[in-house]
């Protein structure tokens, strides 16, 4: 998939989610190289449908988010493309664009913020009950039939 094709040229959530306590991540540059977005890399397929990454790439990936988490450069980069979109929103505003309602905000501390507490341990909760002994001999009907299992009528062959 040619990246430039793919890729909407402004990321309309920087926008949209503008004074909200959210952190955008972009982890284009993680699997996008040359221009080019593939399906496949490695042996790994990327998304599961149009908009959704599968769940084995998404664990690949997360060397690559808790980079764009916690490294102060990545945190920079991100703040500075939050700032272009905010620039780019006033733009369009002054160009007679409509205007958003402000949103509703309650921003939560961060552990990186002077006024950070960090959240209290609770006690354990109430342990599972015991699961019953297996019984002693023998194959017990779990009551469970797969309604996708299709006997396959196999015969044995008689030597």
């Amino acid at each position: 998939m040619v990246q430039d094709d793919s890729l909407a040229e402004h990321n309309p959530a920087l926008t949209a989610y503008q004074g909200l306590d959210v952190t955008h991540l972009d982890p284009t540059a993680a699997y996008c190289r040359d221009g080019v977005c593939p399906a496949v890399v490695g042996n790994v397929l990327v998304y599961r449908d149009g908009n959704h990454f599968t769940p084995m790439w998404v664990e690949l990936m997360t060397e690559e988010i808790e980079r764009q988490m916690y490294d102060p450069e990545a945190i920079a980069d991100m703040q500075a493309a939050a700032q272009e979109a905010k620039d780019a929103e006033a733009e369009a505003q002054r160009d007679g664009g409509d205007e958003l309602a402000p949103p509703v905000v309650q921003r939560m501390p961060k552990p990186w913020d002077p006024d950070y507490v960090p959240p209290v341990e609770t006690a354990d909760p109430v342990p599972a009950p015991a699961p019953e002994p297996a019984p002693e001999q023998g194959w017990v009907d779990p009551g469970y039939v797969d309604p996708g299992w299709v006997d396959p009528g196999y015969v044995a062959p008689a030597w």
